[in-house]
């Protein structure tokens, strides 16, 4: 779908989910049980990002087309001065270890799926960014979540080819 044909969206939803934003891990296997089992620190980050988002979230999960936007806030290097806070302050985050901003924003779009939109290969447009923290916000993710007019015929091969 190109978006020259929905320029505007149906709805925009706008909210904050704050705390430390956690990278997606992919599910572990324990030997000894034979099973797979997510991260707890994983699960309560999904969770929480669930629970702060979900007063913003429409009564039905929208059913077209979906453009997000996240902002990832994370927070500065406790061992650095005050200098280098106000300096970095809302900039742009370059960290070579931590923070991979493909599994930063899988873990957010998994804790908002169900909630927003029924599936998360809804999301046809993704803007992402990822800042340093300042003192006052603190870390989070600013979620900006678009819905667009479906396609007429759309949901109807969708649930054709769920059936099969």
């Amino acid at each position: 779908m190109s978006k020259a044909q929905n320029d505007k969206p149906l709805a925009t939803v706008r909210f904050r989910v704050r705390g430390d934003p956690k990278a997606w891990q992919r599910p572990r296997f324990n030997r000894k049980t034979q099973t797979f089992y997510t991260a707890p620190q994983d699960r309560l980050w999904r969770e929480s990002a669930w629970a702060q988002a979900f007063p913003s979230s429409p009564r039905r999960p929208f059913d077209g087309p979906i453009g997000a936007t996240f902002v990832f806030h994370v927070r500065m290097p406790a061992n650095w001065p005050a200098w280098r806070r106000m300096f970095y302050e809302g900039k742009p985050c370059i960290v070579k270890r931590r923070y991979d901003l493909e599994n930063l924003v899988k873990g957010i779009l998994d804790a908002l799926t169900g909630t927003f939109y029924a599936d998360d290969s809804q999301v046809f447009e993704l803007a992402l960014r990822r800042e340093w923290a300042n003192d006052e916000q603190g870390p989070g993710v600013d979620v900006e979540i678009r819905a667009y007019r479906a396609q007429p015929g759309l949901r109807a091969e969708a649930l054709r080819e769920k059936q099969k």
